[in-house]
């Protein structure tokens, strides 16, 4: 998500961006997405590696779904007259 934030800030002002970490629900796991973060910023990665990423990406939504929305979100867009 971060790269994908970093890269509209390039589109839409200059590559400038604020980030504010919000806290977290979990002690343990919230230092890995902060540190995620932090390597796509700086656009380094280092040897950290997240101990349950496979099990997170496994409980995401599949392609079919990711499909509708894209495609439900486009209409509201247009709708709205925002594309």
């Amino acid at each position: 998500m971060m790269q994908q934030m970093l890269a509209l800030a390039d589109d839409v002002c200059g590559g400038r961006i604020v980030v504010a970490h919000e806290g977290g629900y979990s002690e343990s796991y919230v230092p890995f997405c902060g540190h995620a973060m932090i390597e796509a910023m700086s656009g380094e990665r280092t040897e950290v590696r997240d101990p349950v990423l496979d099990f997170i990406k496994l409980q995401q939504p599949g392609e079919r779904f990711v499909a509708f929305q894209r495609e439900l979100l486009d209409e509201q867009s247009r709708a709205l007259g925002l594309a």
